[in-house]
């Protein structure tokens, strides 16, 4: 639900935001690690940019009459979210 792509879908500018979540996740079940959190974040977005590229492909041999493709946002996000964790994993020496 902390996807950067699916903010939209989940999230509702201030009423429930991303700490919202964070903090009610924590009353429930305990402490979460930010740095993991960082991680899905970065995984899921990959995911979302692997499954345009397959309807490219999907499209590149004739399974598709769609050309989709990755779009520029998808492969924005995806990069800002693995420099988010780089940065993180040099500050938290991970």
């Amino acid at each position: 639900m902390t996807q950067p792509l699916r903010t939209r879908e989940h999230l509702i500018p201030g009423t429930w935001e991303r700490r919202d979540l964070v903090e009610h996740y924590e009353r429930l079940r305990g402490p979460v690690d930010p740095m993991a959190v960082l991680w899905w974040n970065c995984f899921a977005t990959f995911k979302t940019a692997v499954m345009q590229v397959s309807g490219l492909r999907s499209f590149v041999e004739g399974r598709s009459d769609d050309p989709y493709r990755p779009s520029q946002k998808v492969l924005r996000t995806l990069l800002t979210t693995i420099v988010k964790t780089g940065q993180s994993l040099a500050t938290h020496g991970g």
